[in-house]
């Protein structure tokens, strides 16, 4: 048990600095935060679509590469707006620069079936360890 606390106390110390460096190289610019008027007029109105009762609380840009006929394809931008309802539950609505959407994820996510199964085998496993 001890060696697997310092394994995982390694792996954090290591994936933090990964992640540091990454943040140091932006050198304090948030590239993927933008503001309303950047997004295309077409995105803005999908968006404004599914407001329904919310507010955007935050709007992101990112550029994803489209795989064609498992061959890359040309980079293509998305944008991603988190929208909070007056109820305080939160959602994203992802939509491409033609103001095609793309999805919509709430927050709150089911545990699927074959997961629950994996948390209990994990379970069953640690007790063995023990």
């Amino acid at each position: 048990m001890r060696k697997i606390i310092i394994l995982f106390f390694l792996l954090l110390y290591i994936l933090s600095g990964v992640v540091f460096a990454e943040t140091e190289k932006r050198e304090g610019r948030d590239i993927d935060k933008i503001e309303w008027p950047e997004i295309p007029l077409k995105t803005q109105k999908t968006i404004s679509e599914h407001l329904q009762d919310g507010k955007i609380s935050k709007l992101k840009k990112q550029k994803i590469i489209q795989m064609i006929d498992k061959q890359r394809g040309d980079k293509k931008d998305i944008y991603l707006a988190e929208i909070k309802k007056t109820n305080g539950k939160k959602f994203w609505v992802t939509v491409d620069h033609n103001g095609q959407l793309i999805d919509v994820e709430t927050e709150e996510t089911e545990n699927l079936p074959e997961d629950e199964e994996n948390q209990r085998k994990e379970r069953k496993h640690s007790k063995k360890k023990d």
